[in-house]
């Protein structure tokens, strides 16, 4: 699982935890609006768990 912000990939990674005990979460913090976290993420998936077999993108859009 990946976002922007490490303390709300830990919260999230504790809720799915609780209702999924044995599945492994493993969470790293980037920003795919960046081209270098995108190229990092897509390393660190490939060493993990040699490699993406399905990305789910949940992105929100806001007006300012």
């Amino acid at each position: 699982m990946t976002g922007r912000k490490r303390a709300s990939l830990e919260r999230t990674r504790g809720q799915l935890s609780r209702g999924l005990p044995r599945a492994a979460i493993e969470i790293y913090q980037s920003d795919l609006t960046e081209a270098a976290d995108l190229a990092r993420l897509a390393a660190f998936a490939g060493h993990w768990q040699g490699g993406i077999d399905v990305l789910i993108n949940n992105a929100g859009v806001s007006e300012f």
